[in-house]
């Protein structure tokens, strides 16, 4: 099922949470190795994005984000650029819940567009996708002419939307600040 490179972005501000969100922990690991784990079984190689404060993960690429400050935008056109491979499932280090299952779902689903992105009843989540590299030209061009809202980058691309609702929804939970840590640390040991 290989042939696809898993992807972690990792180089966000964190400003709502005041401090590096892939060092968050859930049960004994942090939010990123256990994405790296998530992603290991699916993906020829994982790849990190971003500066960060991050411990060196054994078989884990370290990229710097290419334009630094472009927000997501910027992360997905550096994995990308970086990536050896044509599909790429990309992810943000902030939604730890993610689980190799939906991956695979979505990556035996996957067909001729450009990306895949999930979809909650509540908003897209273009920050868990597949995206094809061929798409790398298209994202510098619009950051080149300062387009960084995802939601209009994905207007110029063909894009499918994998449906995640009801009981599953709970793996796009995105933990942006320390209400929404200590919400998930709750559920988690409860």
């Amino acid at each position: 099922m290989n042939r696809i490179n898993g992807i972690i972005l990792a180089g966000g501000q964190s400003s709502r949470m005041g401090r590096e969100k892939g060092l968050l922990t859930i049960g004994n690991q942090t939010f990123l190795q256990r994405l790296i784990d998530t992603l290991k079984p699916i993906a020829d190689n994982v790849l990190v994005i971003g500066q960060s404060n991050y411990p060196k993960q054994e078989a884990v690429l370290e990229f710097p984000d290419e334009i630094p400050g472009k927000g997501p935008a910027g992360g997905i056109y550096t994995a990308l650029l970086r990536s050896d491979k044509e599909l790429n499932f990309i992810l943000s280090c902030d939604t730890p819940l993610v689980s190799t299952k939906l991956i695979s779902d979505m990556i035996l689903k996957f067909g001729e567009e450009s990306a895949m992105i999930c979809r909650s009843e509540q908003s897209i989540h273009p920050l868990c996708g597949i995206y094809r590299k061929s798409c790398t030209g298209f994202f510098k061009t619009q950051i080149s002419n300062g387009e960084l809202k995802m939601s209009r980058i994905l207007e110029g691309l063909r894009v499918t939307y994998y449906d995640l609702t009801g009981k599953n929804e709970y793996q796009l939970t995105n933990i942006n600040t320390p209400m929404d840590y200590q919400n998930l640390i709750n559920e988690y040991s409860g």
